[in-house]
């Protein structure tokens, strides 16, 4: 190391004395971290001996207990060897002819059910989707009921919806439309057990036009005489309701009254 100092001897004597200190320093340091590191594996030794001897103590104190258990299975195997096998009881012959006779009866009931189902079914189809084509769904191909009550509707040139995929209007328009059709497939099989009474609040509510409401407002009023059936509309269009339904079935309220 040279200089402009007038002592450079002195300078370089204390740079290297502090070389000199900070290498015993670090060769301290070194030692001091071989002996902890001896320490930790002298430990880690002295645990994993202690729990090699814990897991044998635990293995001989289970020990008693398994074998006890093991001689109580073998005591009740043996006593259940003794006993025999149960045989079947002697089946009379009379309840397996009646049990053949009744099988035989529930699967030709079964599949005659299932013939007039499916018979049913397509009639309220049919019927179903000429009302709710007739109420003013638009572009209506066909509908599909099943057994779970669900309702397909297949569009012209358009893939299969379901019921819950239509508007405000034309669920309005097919749940009259399914009702009325229930209705008269039912009285024409003698299969109806509808309780007799339809409420439909405000039908033109739903986007319905006049003309459309005119038409349902005329089934109903036709399906209602055809079944004995009591249907309650309630509209707040005057001459829809006289231009469609009997006078005599009209209740109107008077101006600024209500009407019950």
């Amino acid at each position: 190391m040279t200089g402009d100092d007038e002592d450079p001897q002195e300078i370089t004597a204390e740079a290297q004395q502090r070389l000199e200190t900070s290498t015993a320093a670090e060769a301290a340091a070194k030692q001091a971290l071989e002996q902890a590191e001896s320490t930790v594996d002298g430990l880690t030794r002295r645990l994993e001996g202690a729990q090699e001897q814990l897991r044998r103590a635990q293995s001989a104190a289970d020990l008693p207990a398994r074998l006890a258990a093991q001689e109580n299975v073998l005591r009740l195997e043996g006593a259940l060897s003794v006993f025999r096998e149960p045989e079947e009881p002697a089946l009379d012959e009379t309840e397996a002819k009646a049990i053949k006779v009744l099988g035989a009866a529930a699967a030709l009931l079964e599949k005659d059910s299932k013939t007039a189902a499916e018979a049913l079914f397509k009639e309220v189809n049919e019927e179903t989707a000429e009302l709710a084509t007739l109420f003013g769904v638009p572009s209506l191909k066909s509908v599909s009921i099943d057994r779970g009550a669900r309702l397909k509707i297949f569009p012209l040139g358009s893939k299969q919806e379901w019921f819950s995929d239509q508007t405000a209007g034309a669920r309005l328009r097919l749940r009259i439309a399914v009702a009325i059709a229930l209705l008269r497939v039912g009285r024409a099989n003698g299969v109806s057990t509808h309780p007799g009474l339809l409420l439909i609040d405000s039908p033109k509510s739903e986007e319905m036009q006049s003309a459309d409401a005119h038409k349902l407002f005329k089934e109903l009023a036709t399906v209602a005489a055809e079944s004995d059936l009591q249907v309650v509309i309630t509209t707040a269009d005057f001459d829809l309701a006289r231009a469609a339904l009997p006078a005599d079935s009209i209740r109107q309220a008077e101006p600024g009254a209500s009407l019950w």
